[in-house]
């Protein structure tokens, strides 16, 4: 199955650097909205067969680039919210039903840089962005290392 990465931030409009800390090694999962990967690897491992995951930009452009195909490990269900009503900057986040809390501020680091973000602003910015627009971000966490929250 391919994932689509964006090179450019589009809320700061920086490099994201996603497809070098794919390849090397810094960005270990993605995080996407939907049930796609959790559906897909669920098939797959019904077929005893492995499910590939196709880093790339680019995708439904001329400009597609394959940069890198990993085994897909795992894949994990995530809970992202905003809550405005307790600032204007507040995120929520539940993996696979247990809610992360800042008293588990080592997880959220991990998972925050994990993704390939450096700080946990740009992290909230962008799925806030999102949140605002579609809702509660609910969605999965797919490896392709064996870490696992």
């Amino acid at each position: 199955m391919i994932a689509g990465y964006k090179t450019i931030n589009p809320i700061t409009k920086e490099p994201t650097g996603f497809v070098e800390k794919i390849q090397n090694g810094t960005k270990i999962h993605t995080i996407r909205r939907g049930d796609r990967w959790s559906k897909a690897f669920a098939k797959a491992q019904a077929e005893r067969r492995d499910l590939m995951i196709q880093h790339s930009t680019g995708v439904r452009t001329k400009h597609f680039k394959n940069f890198q195909t990993n085994k897909v490990k795992c894949v994990q269900k995530i809970i992202i919210q905003y809550q405005p009503h307790i600032n204007n900057k507040a995120i929520t986040i539940t993996i696979d039903g247990i809610s992360i809390f800042t008293y588990k501020a080592h997880i959220i680091n991990l998972l925050i840089k994990n993704d390939g973000f450096e700080f946990f602003e740009d992290f909230r910015n962008w799925f806030i962005e999102d949140i605002k627009k579609n809702g509660p971000f609910i969605g999965e966490i797919t490896h392709w290392t064996n870490l696992k929250y």
